[in-house]
C-alpha cells in the first residue's frame, strides 16, 4: 500500500469527505453540501455514493448550524486529516492545506492570476489534487457549477438600497429607501416580497419626475444578467430596445410655476444591451459582426458612450469582458458625459471586473461596505453617497447573501459528483468532465494545464507581424482528398457551405479545390457562391477530410511539417463533448463486410422474405456474428445485421446453439435449414478473468491493472463464433478498426476497398488473397465510410458547420470554446499544452491507456484517443 509523508494510510479515493470551515472573507456563509445533501450521500451506502463518511470543521457564520450536520450524521471536528476530498467554496488559508489530499473549491488560479500563485505553489509543493468547480463544464463547454443568478439577484437587490440613499442625497425620496440589503432577509423570498412592495407604492405612489425616466440597462444576457432582471421585473416596468431610448426623454409638457415637472411615473424602464450595441466596424459601409468582432476587436470603436450612456440611469454590468475588446466606459468618456448633463446615477458592477471594461471602477467593495462615489469632474473617490458624481459597487462575493438558497443549488449539483471524486484514486478513472477540471494531480500540473508556469512569465504583447497573417481572415478552404483515390468525402457539403456564406457565421468567402471523384461535382459548389481554384493561398482555415498529399498520420514527417511551416492545425477526433465523446466521427457509418452492399440492396436485391423462406445451409450454422464494444462503430455494424432476421443471445448462452442436431439425412449430414442468424455483444468482461479465481471481474480494476488478467475469449467466445467483428474468427474477420498487428495478431496488414480480403491460413502460418482454401477470411479496410460518401459527408458536415465559424475567424486559440482549444494540436507552430508530450512519445511503444476501451469513440487520460485510422 502507498504511504504518504507522514507514514499514514494513502488518504486519495478513501470514501471520507471534509468540508471546510470558510475563512477568506467573515461574510462567506456558503457551503458546497447542505445537511439535507450530507444525508443523501451517507444513507445511500458507500458502495452507491463512494462516500463512507463526512467530516465537518464546525463554524459559528455557516448558513446551517453544526448540529444539523450532526443529526444526520456527520462529524464536527476541526481535524479533517481522515479526509482523502475536501471541500469549500473560496480557497482556504494556506496553512489549512493538507498534504496529498484532494481539494476542491473556486481557487481562480487557471488564468495565472497573480494574487492566488502562492496558492498554487502550496498545493504542487504538498502534491494536493486540485479540482477547480469553475472548469467544471458539460456540453459545448457550459459550466455545470455557478452561482450566477444568486449574483445578479443579490446583486440588483443590494443596489436598489443603496439607489435610495443617493437619490435622497440629490434629494429626492423614493421607495427604494424601504429595500435593505440582500443579507438582510431571511431568504431570496422574503427579498423578492420587499422587492414587490417596493414595486407596489411605484405603481401606486409614482416617482419624482426628476429622476425620471428611471432606466436601468443590462449588459450581456447570461445567468448574472437574468438573475439580475429576475429582481428588475418585479418592479413596475417595461422593457425597451436600445433604438427606443431617445424616445423617452422627449420634454414633459406637464411643468409647474418653479419650472419642475409635477407628473410623478410609476413605472420604470429596462434596456438588455449586447455586443452589438457597444460597438460599430471602423468602415462606415459594414454593419457589426459578432464572429467577426470576437475575431478582430480592433477593426471596431466603442459607441456606448455616445448612443447608451446618455440615456442610463443604472448600469448593470453582467457581461465578461478581456483586455483586447474596446472598454465598456473609459475615464475620459464618463468624465465627458459628466459635463454634459448624463442621467447616470449609478453602476451595479456584479461581474466585478476592477478596472476592467468600466475602467474608473478600479476597486472591488465589500458587504459591509458596498458602495464608493467617483466624482468625473475631479477624477476623485469618496465613501460616501452624498455630492456630485456617480455610486458604484462591485461586491465579490455576492451570491453568499442569498447562502441558504446558493448552497441548496450548488450541493444538488455538487452532490451528483462528490462520489466518484471521493473515491478516486487515478485521474485517469474520472469522467470526461470531472478530469479536465483537474488541475493539479498529486502535485503535478494535468497536461490541460502545463501551460500555468508560462503564463506567469508570458510576454504580454500581442505579436504585431502574426496579425498580418491569415490565420482568423474567415477564408474557408476546401482541399481536393488525395491521400487514396477511393476518398469521395467532403468535410462541408454545398448545403453545409450556402448556409455558412449566407448566415453571419464568421465566414466570408469558401475557396473549394477542383476535384472530379468527390461525392459533390464542384459546379454545385459554384452554385451556391462557393469558388473553385487550385489556389488556397488567400485561406486562412482549410479542411480536409484525410492527411494532405505526401504525408502520412501515423509517421512523424507531417507533424514535423506542421510545426516547421507554423501551421495551426485541429485534429476532428479531438474535438469532443460532455464526458469526452467525440463530436466529429464516421463511427456509425463503418460497417461493411464481404459483400460491402446498402440497406437497401439487402433489403432489395437480397430480400430477407427469401432468407426466412429457404434458410441456410445447417452445415454453417448456427452462423453467429459477436460484435466486440458498444460504441459508433459496433452499433453501426449492428445496424446493417439487425436487417436479417436475428437474435442476440448472451455470451453465456452460446454453447446452448451448438447442440447437436438430429435431422439427419443418409449422407449423414442434417437436412434442416436455419431460418435466422445470431448476434453476440461482448465487452472487456468476456474477453479476460482474473488471475485470482476468487476474484470477479472489475473493470475499473482492468483497465488499471490488466496485467493481472488473463485473456480466455479464445476459450470461451472463440469456439462458438463464425464471423466476427474483431478478434479470433471461425470462418472470417471484420476488423473495422483496422487495427494491424494489434488486438488479434495475425491480422498483420490492411486491405483496400477493391481487394478488401485475404486469407489466412493458421496451420501453415501462411497468407493468400484468394478466397479459397483453409483458413480464416480477413478484411482491414481503413476508409470504409467514403463508401457510403454523401450520407457520410452530410452527417459530418452537420456538425463541423457548427464549428467553422470559430475556427475561421480564430487568432489566438485562447479565444476558442474548449471543445476546440482542447483538439487544437499545434499553434502557429508550436504544439499547445497539451501535446507537449509528443516528442517524448517518439521513442515510446507501449499503449496508450483508454478511459474505456470498449466504446471507441472516448479519450484517454490524456486527451488522446484511441489509435484508430477508420475517421
Amino acid at each position: 500500500m502507498n504511504m504518504n509523508s507522514s507514514g499514514d494510510e494513502e488518504k486519495l479515493g478513501n470514501g471520507v469527505v471534509g468540508i471546510l470551515a470558510e475563512s477568506v472573507n467573515k461574510w462567506e456563509r456558503r457551503t458546497p453540501l447542505t445537511p439535507s445533501h450530507c444525508a443523501r450521500l451517507l444513507h445511500g451506502g458507500k458502495d452507491r455514493t463512494g462516500v463512507s463518511r463526512i467530516v465537518v470543521q464546525p463554524s459559528g457564520k455557516r448558513i446551517h448550524h453544526d448540529a444539523l450536520y450532526e443529526d444526520v450524521g456527520c462529524e464536527i471536528s476541526d481535524d479533517l486529516s481522515d479526509c482523502g476530498l475536501i471541500l469549500g467554496i473560496k480557497q482556504p488559508k494556506l496553512e489549512m492545506i493538507l498534504p496529498e489530499r484532494a481539494y476542491a473549491f473556486f481557487s481562480h488560479t487557471h488564468k495565472a492570476q497573480e494574487e492566488n500563485m502562492p496558492l498554487l505553489d502550496k498545493i504542487l509543493s504538498e502534491r494536493v489534487t486540485l479540482y477547480d468547480y469553475e472548469l467544471i463544464v458539460g456540453d459545448h463547454g457550459r459550466r455545470l457549477l455557478a452561482f450566477g443568478k444568486y449574483a445578479g439577484r443579490a446583486g440588483l437587490v443590494d443596489f436598489l438600497h443603496g439607489l435610495g440613499k443617493r437619490y435622497l442625497g440629490l434629494g429626492y425620496s423614493t421607495p427604494f429607501l424601504s429595500v435593505g440589503s440582500s443579507y438582510m432577509y431571511s431568504s431570496l423570498a422574503a427579498a423578492k416580497a420587499a422587492v414587490i412592495s417596493v414595486g407596489e407604492e411605484i405603481a401606486s405612489q409614482g416617482l419624482p419626475s426628476g429622476i425620471c425616466p428611471l432606466v436601468f440597462v443590462f449588459t450581456g444576457t447570461g445567468n448574472v444578467s437574468l438573475g439580475a432582471q429576475e429582481i428588475f421585473k418585479l418592479l413596475p416596468h417595461t422593457f425597451v430596445e436600445p433604438s427606443q431610448l431617445p424616445e423617452l426623454f422627449l420634454k414633459d409638457n406637464g411643468i409647474s410655476q418653479n419650472g419642475k415637472s409635477t407628473k410623478r411615473v410609476h413605472q420604470v424602464y429596462g434596456c438588455i444591451i449586447t455586443s452589438q450595441d457597444m460597438v460599430e466596424h471602423q468602415d462606415p459601409s459594414k454593419s457589426f459582426d459578432k464572429a467577426d468582432y470576437y475575431a478582430h476587436p480592433e477593426h471596431y470603436n466603442p459607441v456606448f458612450h455616445e448612443k447608451i450612456a446618455p440615456y442610463t440611469s443604472v448600469l448593470v454590468n453582467c457581461m465578461y469582458w478581456e483586455k483586447k475588446f474596446p472598454r465598456l466606459l473609459s475615464t475620459k468618456q464618463i468624465q465627458d458625459l459628466s459635463a454634459k448633463g448624463c442621467p447616470l446615477v449609478g453602476i451595479c458592477d456584479i461581474t466585478c471586473d476592477i478596472g476592467g471594461s468600466i475602467e474608473f471602477v478600479n476597486r472591488a467593495t465589500s458587504i459591509d461596505s458596498p458602495f464608493f462615489r467617483f466624482d468625473p469632474a475631479k477624477n476623485s473617490y469618496c465613501h460616501d453617497m452624498d455630492g456630485d458624481g456617480v455610486i458604484c459597487m462591485a461586491v465579490d462575493i455576492l451570491p453568499t447573501e442569498f447562502a441558504k438558497e446558493a448552497s441548496q443549488h450548488f450541493g444538488d449539483i455538487l452532490s451528483e459528483f462528490v462520489g466518484s471524486l471521493a473515491s478516486m484514486t487515478e485521474a485517469a478513472d474520472l469522467p470526461g468532465h470531472l478530469k479536465r477540471a483537474c488541475i493539479s494531480y498529486k502535485g503535478e500540473l494535468t497536461p490541460l494545464y502545463e501551460y500555468i508556469p508560462r503564463m506567469r512569465k508570458s510576454d504580454p504583447h500581442v505579436d504585431e507581424e502574426m496579425k498580418k497573417k491569415k490565420l482568423g481572415n474567415r477564408v474557408v478552404g476546401i482541399l481536393a482528398e488525395s491521400v487514396n483515390k477511393w476518398e469521395r468525402r467532403t468535410p462541408l457539403t454545398p448545403s453545409h457551405c450556402s448556409r455558412l456564406l449566407q448566415d453571419r457565421t464568421g465566414v466570408s468567402r469558401i475557396v473549394v479545390q477542383p476535384s472530379a471523384k468527390r461525392i459533390y461535382h464542384d459546379a454545385l459548389y459554384a452554385d451556391v457562391g462557393c469558388e473553385i481554384s487550385d489556389d488556397l493561398s488567400d485561406c486562412g482555415l482549410i479542411l480536409c477530410i484525410k492527411q494532405p498529399k505526401g504525408t502520412e498520420t501515423k509517421k512523424m514527417p507531417l507533424l514535423d511539417k506542421i510545426l516547421s511551416e507554423r501551421v495551426t492545425l485541429y485534429d476532428y477526433e479531438l474535438i469532443v463533448g460532455d464526458h469526452g465523446k467525440r463530436l466529429l466521427a464516421f463511427g456509425v457509418d463503418e460497417f461493411n463486410f464481404r459483400c460491402r452492399i446498402s440497406k437497401s440492396r439487402i433489403l432489395n436485391s437480397f430480400p430477407v422474405a427469401r432468407f426466412i423462406l429457404y434458410g441456410l445451409p445447417s452445415g454453417i450454422c448456427p452462423l453467429v456474428f459477436v460484435f466486440t464494444g458498444t460504441g459508433n462503430v459496433s452499433l453501426g455494424a449492428q445496424e446493417i445485421f439487425k436487417l436479417l432476421p436475428h437474435t442476440f443471445v448472451e455470451p453465456s448462452n452460446l454453447p446452448e446453439l451448438f447442440v447437436k442436431d438430429k435431422g439427419m439425412g443418409q449422407t449423414g449430414k442434417s437436412t434442416k435449414r436455419v431460418h435466422q442468424v445470431y448476434g453476440c455483444i461482448i465487452t472487456s468482461q468476456d474477453m479476460v478473468e482474473h488471475q485470482d479465481p476468487s476474484k470477479s471481474f472489475d473493470k475499473a480494476d482492468y483497465y488499471a491493472h490488466p496485467e493481472h488478467y488473463n485473456p480466455v475469449f479464445h476459450d470461451k467466445i472463440a469456439p462458438y463464433t463464425s464471423v466476427l467483428e474483431k478478434g479470433c474468427p471461425l470462418v472470417g474477420i471484420c476488423d473495422i478498426t483496422c487495427d494491424i498487428g494489434g488486438s488479434v495478431e495475425f491480422v498483420n496488414r490492411a486491405t483496400s476497398i477493391d481487394s478488401p480480403f485475404f486469407r489466412f491460413n493458421p496451420i501453415k502460418k501462411s497468407y493468400y488473397n484468394d478466397m479459397d482454401g483453409d483458413g480464416v477470411l480477413r478484411m482491414a479496410i481503413d476508409i470504409l465510410p467514403t463508401e457510403f460518401a454523401k450520407e457520410a459527408s452530410q452527417h459530418f458536415g452537420d456538425i463541423l458547420s457548427e464549428f467553422v465559424g470559430s475556427l475561421a475567424s480564430m487568432t489566438e486559440v485562447a479565444d476558442l470554446p474548449g471543445h476546440l482549444k482542447r483538439a487544437c494540436i499545434s499553434h502557429r507552430g508550436e504544439l499547445t499544452p497539451l501535446y507537449e508530450h509528443i516528442p517524448q512519445m517518439y521513442k515510446i511503444t507501449s499503449p496508450t491507456l483508454l478511459v474505456n476501451p470498449d466504446e471507441e469513440d472516448y479519450i484517454s487520460p490524456g486527451g488522446e484517443t484511441k489509435e484508430e485510422t477508420n475517421k
